[in-house]
């Protein structure tokens, strides 16, 4: 096991690949960069995870997914909340 490191976009929902059954762990600025860290088995196969990031007022699906963290940017006058929806089926990204 390790902990690996994913650069996020500061956009509603992303894919992440990660290795199947990885444990978000947090998610931090680093070097002015969105960052998620994650506790992996890096003998695994990577699989497509949707990470969804929510800013405090917005609307919020009813299952959010797993919360992982919450970020400040711009000094702390915009604030993130940080989910993972978990692994997606490789077939649903094959019909986009």
């Amino acid at each position: 096991m390790k902990i690996f490191k994913y650069v996020l976009k500061l956009t509603d929902i992303q894919i992440v690949n990660m290795p199947t059954y990885a444990k978000c762990l947090s998610v931090e600025i680093q070097n002015n960069a969105l960052m998620l860290w994650a506790l992996v088995d890096e003998n695994l196969t990577p699989t497509p995870r949707k990470i969804a990031i929510y800013g405090t007022g917005n609307p919020i699906e009813p299952h959010p997914g797993d919360f992982i963290a919450t970020v400040q940017t711009n000094g702390g006058s915009l604030v993130w909340h940080v989910f993972d929806q978990g692994h997606i089926s490789t077939s649903i990204l094959d019909n986009k």
